[in-house]
């Protein structure tokens, strides 16, 4: 999910989100595991959870030194309240 356009260049190159698009599909050869990859423009935490359904499963990293607060919230752990989908948070480390 990318900002959305009116907000100005989104926080990834292009060239980033290609290289970890082609990775992911890389690894999901591997096991013969087809992987849809839908792309989203808009609010992440919304589009995660207008996209995902009661059989998905949704792999988030979130970093444990950020805790969130009122200003400045951490819009992963909004994803994961929002998404209808089981969810496996794995930690980022910090080094």
């Amino acid at each position: 999910v990318t900002p959305p356009s009116f907000i100005g260049k989104g926080l990834a190159d292009a060239d980033e989100v290609t290289s970890v698009l082609s990775a992911i599909e890389r690894m999901a050869d591997l096991y013969r595991v087809r992987v849809p990859i839908i792309r989203a423009e808009g609010n992440p935490p919304r589009q995660l959870a207008r996209l995902t359904g009661p059989r998905d499963l949704l792999v988030l990293g979130y970093d444990q030194t950020h805790a969130g607060s009122f200003f400045r919230p951490d819009p992963a752990i909004h994803m994961m309240i929002r998404a209808r989908a089981s969810v496996l948070a794995l930690p980022i480390p910090t080094h």
